[in-house]
């Protein structure tokens, strides 16, 4: 049963990566963890946790960057979309979780780190047209 507990998480963090995303950039960390997880649930929802605050630091250091680059004009656009972007995330993440019954807490994680994942790549993207 373990085993096949940590075979969908995998499988559901493989899913879960933006179509953009290169699989080879996936943390060996979190790899590495969930295989210990050996598919317990409280040590699955402990790794993605730990990919969460991961996730949040580069965040935080792509918005840094997006405001810096930003123009005078541009820069209170991007600080107000950031914060509806937040509230939207956790939202809706939160919304989906209550979806899973049983794996709520790793489904959540899961929408946490496949949104944020994407919102960093916008962010590192902001000065494209």
């Amino acid at each position: 049963m373990r085993i096949v507990m940590l075979t969908a998480a995998l499988a559901a963090l493989a899913a879960a990566a933006p179509a953009a995303a290169d699989p080879s950039e996936r943390p060996e960390e979190l790899d590495a963890c969930l295989e210990q997880a050996q598919g317990m649930t409280m040590m699955v929802t402990f790794c993605l946790s730990d990919e969460v605050t991961r996730q949040e630091g580069s965040l935080k250091a792509a918005y840094d960057n997006a405001v810096a680059v930003s123009e005078e004009s541009q820069r209170a656009g991007v600080i107000r979309s950031q914060a509806d972007w937040l509230r939207y995330r956790d939202g809706w993440c939160e919304a989906k979780g209550a979806f899973a019954g049983s794996g709520s807490s790793e489904y959540r994680l899961q929408c946490l780190i496949r949104l944020t994942e994407q919102r960093i790549t916008e962010l590192n993207r902001m000065d494209e047209p």
